[in-house]
């Protein structure tokens, strides 16, 4: 079976390399639409040999654009894949012990969407001189308790992106939640890349291009100087997710 992981980046060589480790390991094919970062990541997935294309925004995070040109890179590709990962650089879908074998089976049983609970671990202000996997273990309290995204899917031309959720308009919709967690690192990097990243996002509000609620996250973490208190969070390690980090830290360095 082939899948495909699919993403947009701006500013990703940092998790670039273990995001090619974590695809090769599951067997997932990768696709990059460089959102033209500045950081040497277009000419990295150059080197790697990735199949990439870039894609201007003008400077902001135009997520309709960015999921409209994600969509038609699908539709082009000359060999469509049997299932998509939409997701971004710094996110990692684990399912134990293989992400693409449990594709396959929910798609024996006739599932066409495929649902994952998510965290995202903190910058709590630790030494950055180490890997994510072995440095980030503080995420929200209860992560299994994390509504489930929906950004998993076999190929059709009907489906559609509406955040972060996808869906089909002329297939029935047949989910099912993955048994698994979806770690997202993103507010864990740090105060200089945030702050970019937190500016492309208000340029887009400002534009009226993508509604205040799209990632108002963004405003939380800019008042709080993209730093928490490790005291108001819980310790990945210590929940029923233990093992999936364990997961990321053998395979993707």
């Amino acid at each position: 079976m082939k899948t495909l992981c699919i993403l947009t980046a701006y500013n990703e060589i940092e998790y670039l390399p273990y995001k090619k480790n974590f695809c090769d390991h599951h067997n997932l094919d990768l696709y990059v639409i460089d959102n033209c970062s500045d950081d040497g990541t277009w000419e990295w997935l150059q080197d790697n040999k990735i199949p990439s294309h870039r894609f201007d925004t003008n400077d902001m995070f135009d997520l309709l654009a960015l999921q409209k040109e994600i969509l038609r890179t699908l539709h082009s590709l000359e060999e469509k894949p049997d299932w998509v990962i939409y997701n971004g650089v710094d996110l990692f879908p684990i399912v134990l012990p293989n992400l693409n074998e449990e594709l396959a089976r929910i798609d024996k049983e006739g599932f066409n969407l495929a649902s994952i609970k998510c965290v995202g671990m903190f910058n709590t202000g630790e030494d950055r001189s180490k890997d994510p996997f072995n440095t980030f273990f503080y995420c929200s309290s209860n992560p299994g308790a994390h509504r489930p995204l929906t950004m998993i899917h076999k190929y059709h031309p009907s489906i559609s992106y509406n955040a972060d959720d996808v869906k089909f308009s002329s297939l029935s919709n047949k989910s099912t939640l993955l048994n698994g967690i979806m770690i997202n690192y993103g507010l864990s990097k740090s105060f200089e890349e945030r702050e970019v990243t937190y500016l492309r996002r208000k340029k887009a509000w400002d534009a009226g291009i993508n509604p205040h609620c799209w990632g108002h996250h963004y405003n939380q973490g800019h008042n709080k100087k993209w730093i928490w208190d490790k005291n108001t969070l819980t310790d990945i390690r210590s929940t029923e997710y233990a093992e999936h980090v364990k997961h990321l830290q053998n395979i993707c360095l």
